[in-house]
């Protein structure tokens, strides 16, 4: 494994092959969501489809997951080493404090032709971090000639969490507890609240 930062080797909780995995796995039921990417913002969530273990909760970390094209991250600028050595996504896309986040993310959008698409983005659960209404409205102002989808593209990024191979399905709460406190661990969801 390429070393992350100078001689520091990445720390994955999965192999590279494992995030693949699980993001072809969500490309897989794009199509049937009329969907042509998924910007993926819930913490747990990004972790999952990234490796991305961040020690703070912001509302604009984002794995941006294209129907076709390189899978892309986006993190604060202050996070980007920890992005280069728990994450399989590389380069990281930062923005400095006092930045857009938003700017950064309709900027990779359209320089990977999606600035018509039909995008997915998590919608925010109670008393969790994710999209924000300020993100989502500054999206929305970038990229007029897209159309976001809120509620089922959330529901689709569940499911592919919860069809998770067999491996990481054993290894995941492991993985989780060495690396989390107790009150991040979620249950996965169940496939009968799938879309």
């Amino acid at each position: 494994m390429p070393d992350a930062i100078g001689n520091i080797a990445k720390d994955l909780a999965f192999s590279q092959d494992e995030y693949a995995e699980r993001c072809r796995r969500l490309r897989a039921l794009m199509p049937e969501a009329g969907i042509d990417a998924m910007l993926v913002h819930q913490p747990p969530s990004v972790f999952y489809f990234s490796g991305y273990e961040n020690l703070h909760v912001y509302d604009s970390e984002c794995v941006i997951i294209p129907q076709d094209g390189p899978v892309g991250l986006l993190v604060p600028h202050a996070d980007l080493a920890r992005a280069q050595l728990t994450a399989w996504i590389e380069p990281a896309l930062t923005f400095l404090p006092g930045a857009e986040p938003a700017a950064i993310l309709s900027q990779r959008l359209v320089e990977q032709g999606l600035s018509r698409a039909r995008i997915g983005v998590d919608k925010r659960v109670a008393r969790a971090a994710g999209l924000s209404v300020h993100v989502f409205e500054a999206l929305r102002a970038a990229l007029p000639q897209a159309r976001f989808w809120r509620s089922a593209s959330s529901r689709v990024s569940a499911y592919a969490i919860a069809v998770s191979s067999h491996r990481a399905s054993a290894c995941s709460r492991f993985a989780a507890c060495r690396a989390r406190p107790a009150w991040f661990l979620a249950e996965p969801a169940s496939r009968s609240s799938a879309p």
